[in-house]
């Protein structure tokens, strides 16, 4: 009896080819090979062959390593400049000072460092930024949110906001960190927070 093509979980016996059988069906146009399909690839330097020219690529390299004639990889010349230009920088920095200074999580003494009036970025705004062009351009080409934020956090330090006292620094490179975030990552930020559910990286 032949084989049942989807079997029932209700079944307490399964059915099996018998050796005609599974000749029979072996042979027939299911199973037929057509010939001028044939993607094998053979080893021009010993008798493997493999289904795809990717796994003989890898076998190649790997066991003919002085035949293997592997492309160096073009590394990606992408600048920070083209990613996050420096007028773009000015303008989130600009934004996180504004947030912050109607923070209500914050009492007035706090909220009032950050405001623009009073807290001037011309300053050190450039500087900031050529600090931060590495990790940017790092982070185009990984993607990695993880780990931007303790190389964000570890390069930017408290001292890079002259004017400041330390805990509103602090505060500040944490909403910078965030903000820069969800412009490399194309993130939406809610509530002030980055959704990175809608992020296209």
């Amino acid at each position: 009896m032949a084989a049942n093509s989807t079997l029932d979980a209700s079944e307490s016996e399964v059915d099996y080819f018998n050796d005609k059988e599974l000749e029979s069906y072996l042979a027939s146009e299911e199973f037929q090979i057509d010939e001028k399909k044939d993607t094998s690839f053979k080893c021009l330097y010993c008798p493997k062959v493999c289904l795809s020219k990717r796994g003989m690529t890898r076998h190649v390299n790997c066991k003919h390593p002085e035949k293997s004639v592997q492309k160096p990889k073009q590394q990606q010349k992408v600048t920070a400049e083209e990613i996050l230009p420096l007028d773009k920088f000015k303008t989130i920095l600009g934004n996180c000072l504004a947030i912050l200074s109607k923070d209500e999580c914050y009492p007035t003494e706090i909220t009032s460092s950050f405001n623009v009036n009073h807290h001037d970025v011309s300053p050190y705004y450039e500087t900031l930024y050529d600090v931060i062009k590495p990790l940017v351009v790092s982070f185009k080409l990984k993607g990695d949110a993880e780990k931007f934020y303790p190389s964000f956090l570890s390069t930017v330090t408290e001292a890079m906001f002259p004017g400041l006292d330390g805990f509103c620094s602090n505060v500040l490179r944490y909403e910078l960190a965030n903000h820069v975030l969800a412009f490399l990552s194309k993130a939406k930020l809610v509530n002030n927070t980055i959704e990175l559910d809608y992020a296209i990286v």
